[in-house]
């Protein structure tokens, strides 16, 4: 399998980022390999910090204990009617995708 590849700009809403954000109150566990028929049980973080170019722009990283997996830069901003200036998609978006 190829792996996808495209350049991502500094205008990107979601990049790959470098190092997951330090997650200051939680402590995560490490990831352990389900036995057969057990489920699948893992961590996922989400630090989100506020970006100073609109009152309700977020810059979010998502990561997880799982190994292997890419942690994740992602903008969202919440509509004109909500008080934000539209640039990315709103958090409820996000989770609804």
């Amino acid at each position: 399998m190829t792996a996808v590849q495209w350049d991502m700009s500094d205008q990107s809403i979601v990049h790959k980022a470098d190092e997951p954000r330090v997650q200051d109150p939680f402590v995560s566990s490490p990831f352990q390999k389900p036995k057969p028929h057990e489920k699948t049980r893992f961590d996922v973080f989400v630090v989100a910090e506020p970006m100073d170019k609109g009152p309700l722009l977020k810059k979010g990283n998502v990561s997880t204990n799982l190994p292997g997996w890419a942690n994740w830069d992602i903008i969202c901003d919440t509509g004109t009617t909500g008080g934000g200036f539209n640039p990315a998609p709103s958090p409820l978006m996000y989770f609804s995708a």
